[in-house]
């Protein structure tokens, strides 16, 4: 299901990526998108409370396991993520929503996005590791590069346990407001 998950922003991303660069890079959209993400995490919280998960699936120990997610959910999943092309919109965030909004429990969501950021981030670096600049760049400062790529994936490993835990007690509507907060104040310096 993560390969289903997978094609819609790949096949959307190679579509589209000189009209991204072109017209949402810069720094207004960016904070644009921080700010939507943001309330957009709020209402979705607050009229999820109301509703239970509809896929919820028992794993050992109590856990929720991803085994059996339909795969108009995976898919579904994989659309939503097609946001977090904007720069700015939280591809995390996109896939947590998202996955919430198709009826997985947050636990589910939360392990199904940082499952579906390995094929696509490294699609994506490999898309831009074709480019003469990027190949240079990692050339003259690859030693940097590895090791931030090997520190970025100890601390994943070592945050993940922990914001499942928390995304299962807590609503995700704390990181809106941080994001509204950060883009307002954003805002106020780029005025």
């Amino acid at each position: 299901m993560l390969g289903v998950a997978f094609v819609p922003a790949a096949v959307t991303g190679l579509l589209f990526a000189k009209a991204i660069k072109a017209h949402l890079f810069g720094p207004r959209p960016v904070v644009w998108a921080l700010i939507v993400g943001g309330v957009a995490m709020i209402v979705v919280e607050r009229l999820l409370r109301r509703r239970p998960a509809t896929h919820e699936v028992p794993g050992a120990g109590g856990f929720e396991t991803l085994e059996g997610i339909p795969f108009a959910k995976a898919f579904g999943v994989g659309c939503i993520q097609c946001l977090a092309l904007w720069p700015g919109v939280s591809r995390s965030m996109s896939t947590i929503l998202g996955g919430r909004v198709l009826g997985l429990s947050a636990a589910q969501a939360t392990e199904f996005s940082f499952l579906l950021a390995i094929p696509t981030l490294l699609a994506a670096g490999a898309y831009d590791f074709l480019k003469p600049e990027a190949r240079e760049a990692f050339l003259q400062g690859g030693g940097t590069w590895l090791s931030g790529l090997l520190m970025s994936f100890v601390s994943a490993l070592l945050v993940i346990r922990v914001f499942l835990h928390f995304v299962k007690r807590y609503p995700l509507e704390i990181f809106g407001w941080y994001r509204i907060a950060i883009g307002a104040i954003l805002l106020f310096f780029l005025a």
